[in-house]
Parts: structure tokens; C-alpha cells; sequence
């Protein structure tokens, strides 16, 4: 426990309404997953990743040439029948820590959540989700969280999957400085794109 700050759990459910329309899958469903097939950041020290889901192969990377601190990531997708893929590609503060796949719509393509984290001071972490359109990536960045929290966070959040969701931690300062510390749930309300507290 730190003294005189407040460790609070949020859970942000990365779920109903993404990017528009897709029906999610049940919470008992088992999802398919991605297959990690080749990570070239373990000898380059940049985040590359090659990972394949239901056939076809999904790379995200950042830019070749581009520091660590700052910078570009880029997704892209090979189809496993030949036809022509897409790419996408977004700026960045800070470097790619991880990625998840979210299988929100029945039998679609993957929703993917790349995490990036600031490399300064405090570590603050932000998350970015794309979802391919037809021959297109859409990337949909999380809005903030609510100024009462974000004025309290001091950084190091962690991020967890499991199944179709995308757990989130996030450390804050209570405001008279006094333990123990609150747990409180939160979660992503896509459609009106903003985070809740859950009941």
C-alpha cells in the first residue's frame, strides 16, 4: 500500500457499440484468439509483431526510423486469400507496450487494442482500437478519463484481456491523502463514448 495515495481498480470494458453497429459476442463464448508468430522487437528493441487470426496475418509495428519516445505505430493486414490487405498508420507519444485482439462482432475481424506508454516520468498509457471497415483500419482512441479521476492519476496504469474484454488499472491520490484506499469499477460506454462508473 502507498502511503497517502489511493490504489483503485477500474475496469473498462472495451465492448457495446464499438466503432458502430458490430454485435457483440456473448461473455461465455469462448473467443478465437491471435497466434503470435514472429516478435522481432526481442532482438531490435522496436516494437514488431506478426500475428495471425482466423488465417490472415496482422503486423503492428512502429516506425522503422522513429525514436522510441515519439513517433508512429502502423497495423496492417495480409488476407490469406490473396486479396488486397490495409494499413493504417497514427502517431504516438511513447512506445508501444502491448496488444490485445477483441473478437466483438460474430464471425468479423478483430478488434485490435494497442497499447502505448508515455516514456516520461509518472509512465501514463493510452489505448488505441482499430477495427477494419470493408478494405480500411478505423482507429477509435479511448476517450479521457472523467477530469475527477485524471486530476488524481499518477500513471503506471496496467492493462489485462480476458476473453472480449479489456481490464485497466489505474492508480490515483485520494483527496484527503488517507487510507485504505476505494475499489470502484468503470466501464467504456462506446455509444455515447465516454466511461461510467459500473453498479
Amino acid at each position: 500500500m502507498v502511503s497517502g495515495r489511493n490504489l483503485i481498480f477500474a475496469m473498462f470494458i472495451l465492448g457495446a457499440g464499438l466503432l458502430g453497429g458490430y454485435e457483440l459476442v456473448r461473455q461465455a463464448a469462448t473467443p478465437h484468439r491471435a497466434t503470435l508468430i514472429e516478435d522481432r522487437g526481442q532482438e531490435t528493441g522496436i516494437f514488431h509483431r506478426l500475428y495471425r487470426f482466423r488465417g490472415d496475418l496482422y503486423r503492428i509495428r512502429e516506425g522503422e526510423k522513429d525514436p522510441r519516445s515519439i513517433g508512429s505505430m502502423v497495423v496492417s493486414m495480409e488476407r490469406s486469400d490473396g486479396s488486397a490487405g490495409a494499413t493504417i498508420t497514427r502517431q504516438r507519444k511513447g512506445t508501444v507496450e502491448d496488444v490485445h485482439f477483441l473478437e466483438l462482432a460474430k464471425n468479423g475481424p478483430p478488434t485490435i487494442v494497442v497499447i502505448t506508454r508515455d516514456a516520461e516520468i509518472g509512465g501514463y498509457a493510452e489505448c488505441t482500437a482499430f477495427h477494419l471497415e470493408g478494405d480500411s483500419f478505423q482507429a477509435a482512441p479511448l476517450e479521457p478519463l472523467p477530469e475527477e479521476l485524471l486530476s488524481r492519476a499518477v500513471g503506471r496504469d496496467e492493462y489485462a484481456q480476458k476473453g472480449a474484454f479489456i481490464y485497466r488499472m489505474i492508480h490515483l491520490e485520494q483527496k484527503d491523502g488517507s487510507d485504505p484506499p476505494i475499489e470502484r469499477k468503470l466501464f467504456y460506454d462506446f455509444k455515447n463514448q465516454q466511461w461510467k462508473i459500473a453498479e
